[in-house]
């Protein structure tokens, strides 16, 4: 077959078909740089020609150039073929490798339309008027280094030009003041064009300090889609050149109140003195940092909203589906029954997190219907939490899973009560919160009278930190370490008595944390030092009245943290006789589990990670707790 030639950069490409797709290689040792291109029914390449370096694409058109040369430019339209080829440019200093940066302003056949470029170098734009009624097209060179003083202070260059909604923006992040969003206003005359630079507002701060982004380098991106301004923080690890962390945010363009951030108009710190700056006198620049939306770590990540709806949608590496799609609810419900999820809150982002412990996969549940302040947690049973919400001003039950939500009755003593718990879903009625003061026990029958009944504990005042059910039984360890069992709670047969077993023995330390649980109808005692050095396991045993220590829990599986302590039969052998811990290791960021058979601390799919502490491991600091999911 005959090779066709397509000359040089602003010739023509090869016609594209949809029949196949086209192979492109390359000759390294070639010095001409040629591509050829092959057919999956041709053995000898059908075209040969240069392909110019792909600078951009704005408004259907991709920018191109003679990289790293930089003097010979043209715009491809991908849909017609069509290239529009422009004059070769000349730049006084001869330095073409400093234009790192493109934007075109409008499609070509619009009157306004200009190429601009800018360089790495000095503070100026190359810029080019097309439109389409111009004959000749010109190359122009401006500077802008006075403007950009005026509205940075000592900023020196833009970069990352981008359009977002007819208009160009850009960055300045070289100056000492802060990073800033400049608009740059071009305005297309008869005879000239003018470039007016902007304040457009301050760049958008993350909400949190990336423990992996420490030593890293920073690299800041500005790109417009639409109606939406996209600003991206990127931490590079210097050593492994390999991104360390990414922040997103987001801003719609058409949804500012230009009439809240007057004071942006007429923008000018070109005599500013940092001794005199008082940040509080700037209103609406502090405005500005807060009208960016913060998008969530997405990396291995599924998100759904509002499962319960049909307009909920799901986010995960396959495309969107919604959840309303049944076989995909289904699949979800039998995955999910084989362990609790980690549920962590973040108020500030009104993001719901939930991690699965054997696969590390993250659920992101956005526009909860209350919201979840980090210390309103007391309880997660069945699926369901038990939590004060400060919205409603009461206790609730909520299944964030269904969005299901239960009031209950007020009472004087709401914020005198600690180490809240329930025996059942809300939805049985067998459904019973009880909740301690210091003299007291609280108790309400969710599905009867909206009223609180109180059983005196007695002359002496107890503390309780942990309470655990076991039918209408309910276990409550208290600070001291002494156990209270209260019999039939809420029946006229009411008692409690407090355990004569003594407080067992422990090598855990004075600054131990004890959780309670049931275990095939055993009182477990879960004894963890402060670091997770030691890592102890107790049974009740009755007929002796003591505390006995044991090495395993067998084929169940115990899950700890503040608000709750939960033990289940195992579903799969490997989950069996392990304590999963309310962390996340800082390797892989899988959660962590204690290992009885191994006395080791270890993470699913990371065979190298065992360590003999939690140090090394990252804590939620936000309100979080173990939950089984219930649809």
């Amino acid at each position: 077959m005959e090779q066709i030639s397509c000359g040089s950069v602003c010739d023509r490409f090869p016609p594209l078909t949809a029949k196949y797709p086209w192979l492109i290689s390359q000759n390294l040792e070639d010095d001409n740089q040629d591509q050829y291109f092959y057919t999956i029914l041709d053995e000898l390449p059908r075209y040969q020609c240069r392909v110019p370096e792909f600078q951009g694409c704005f408004h259907g058109w991709v920018v191109l150039s003679n990289h790293p040369q930089n003097n010979k430019w043209s715009l491809w339209n991908q849909v017609t073929s069509k290239i529009i080829s422009l004059p070769t440019l000349i730049l006084e200093d001869g330095n073409y490798e400093s234009i790192g940066q493109c934007c075109l302003s409008a499609p070509p056949d619009d009157p306004s339309s200009v190429l601009l470029l800018a360089r790495t170098n000095k503070s100026t734009f190359v810029f080019c008027q097309l439109g389409s009624k111009r004959d000749k097209f010109r190359w122009t060179e401006m500077s802008y280094g006075k403007q950009l003083k005026r509205l940075s202070f000592d900023g020196e260059l833009l970069h990352n030009l981008t359009c977002c909604n007819d208009k160009v923006y850009a960055l300045s992040t070289d100056g000492s003041f802060t990073n800033l969003v400049i608009q740059v206003d071009i305005r297309v005359g008869q005879k000239e064009v003018v470039i007016i630079l902007m304040l457009f507002g301050a760049c958008p701060l993350p909400s949190y300090s990336s423990y992996r982004c420490s030593g890293g380098d920073l690299k800041f991106y500005l790109k417009g889609s639409c109606a939406e301004l996209f600003y991206i923080i990127y931490y590079e690890n210097k050593s492994l050149k390999t991104s360390a962390d990414v922040c997103l945010f987001k801003l719609d363009v058409t949804s500012i109140k230009w009439d809240e951030l007057e004071g942006l108009k007429d923008w000018d710190i070109s005599d500013l003195r940092f001794d005199d700056w008082v940040y509080d006198d700037y209103p609406d620049f502090h405005k500005s940092h807060q009208i960016w939306e913060e998008i969530d770590d997405l990396k291995d990540a599924n998100l759904f909203l509002d499962l319960s709806r049909d307009q909920s949608v799901s986010y995960s590496r396959s495309p969107m589906i919604k959840w309303s799609n049944k076989t995909l609810l289904r699949g979800l419900r039998k995955y999910s029954v084989a362990s609790p999820w980690l549920m962590a809150v973040d108020k500030n982002r009104d993001v719901i997190t939930f991690k699965d412990p054997m696969l590390g996969d993250n659920y992101l549940m956005k526009n909860s219907p209350i919201s979840i302040a980090s210390d309103n947690i007391f309880s997660s049973r069945f699926g369901w939490l038990l939590l004060k919400s400060n919205d409603l001003m009461c206790l609730v039950l909520y299944n964030p899973f269904t969005n299901d939500l239960r009031k209950l009755p007020q009472s004087e003593y709401i914020y005198d009560m600690e180490s809240l718990n329930f025996s059942a879903p809300p939805t049985s009625p067998d459904c019973i919160v009880v909740g301690f003061t210091t003299w007291d026990v609280h108790i309400h029958f969710v599905n009867r009278k909206p009223k609180w009944r109180i059983f005196s504990l007695g002359p002496d005042p107890h503390t309780i930190w942990f309470s655990s059910f076991y039918g209408r039984n309910l276990y409550a360890l208290c600070k001291e370490g002494e156990v209270i069992v209260f019999n039939n709670l809420g029946r006229r047969g009411c008692s409690w008595k407090t355990v004569e077993a003594e407080a067992p023995e422990s090598a855990c330390g004075s600054l131990t944390q004890k959780f309670l649980t049931i275990c095939e109808q055993h009182l477990i005692l879960v004894c963890v030092s402060e670091f997770g050095e030691h890592v102890e396991v107790f049974k009740l045993n009755e007929v002796k009245q003591e505390w006995e220590k044991i090495t395993g829990v067998g084929k169940h599986m115990i899950y700890i943290c503040d608000t709750t302590c939960l033990c289940l039969e195992a579903k799969t052998p490997q989950m069996e006789n392990k304590i999963f811990f309310p962390r996340v290791s800082c390797e892989n960021r899988k959660i962590v589990f204690y290992s009885l058979d191994t006395c080791m601390y270890h993470t699913f799919d990371g065979e190298n990670i065992q360590q003999p502490d939690l140090f090394g491991t990252i804590s939620y600091l936000s309100g979080h707790t173990w939950i089984e999911p219930s649809w």
